[in-house]
């Protein structure tokens, strides 16, 4: 059995782990607070999407 999803919720999963990765290189170059804050901002925006890309694959109301 295989659970398989999309291209838009791969690609918004895609993305949020990119966001992550960046939040985490962020932190070990010891960034700026406004520059991580930044950083972390971008990263809630590609998870809520990624939320919602599945939900809308699950049909689900968001």
């Amino acid at each position: 059995m295989a659970i398989t999803a999309p291209q838009r919720v791969v690609g918004r999963s895609d993305d949020a782990l990119r966001r992550w990765r960046d939040v985490r290189d962020r932190i070990q170059e010891d960034a700026a607070r406004d520059r991580l804050d930044a950083e972390f901002n971008r990263l809630i925006e590609a998870v809520r999407g990624l939320r919602d890309a599945m939900r809308a694959d699950l049909g689900t109301p968001g």
